[in-house]
């Protein structure tokens, strides 16, 4: 017994035709378009997220800019310069 060739077990090979993405995956389309993909009440929230985002930046950079920096020890100007004239003061 001889073993086949694949030419014999699947018939004689032809030209190979190039296959377009209509060949392979019919009328529909490769994916759906970015309108389609995305329901339009997700964009309505996020939207409505995005302008909430940039309404609370705006109020915290202002927050910073009206508070100023503060010192490092998150003490008040008053209270911090009080501290320091107690302990620069000397016992009698």
């Amino acid at each position: 017994m001889t073993e086949m060739t694949d030419a014999e077990v699947f018939g004689a090979a032809g030209p190979q035709k190039e296959m377009s993405d209509e060949d392979v995956f019919g009328s529909q389309p490769l994916a759906p378009t970015a309108a389609e993909a995305t329901p339009e009440a997700f964009m309505g929230r996020l939207r409505a997220g995005q302008a909430l985002g940039r309404v609370l930046a705006a109020a915290g950079k202002g927050a910073v800019e009206g508070a100023g920096q503060g010192t490092p020890t998150g003490f008040e100007d008053d209270t911090l310069n009080q501290c320091l004239s107690v302990t620069t003061c000397s016992a009698p």
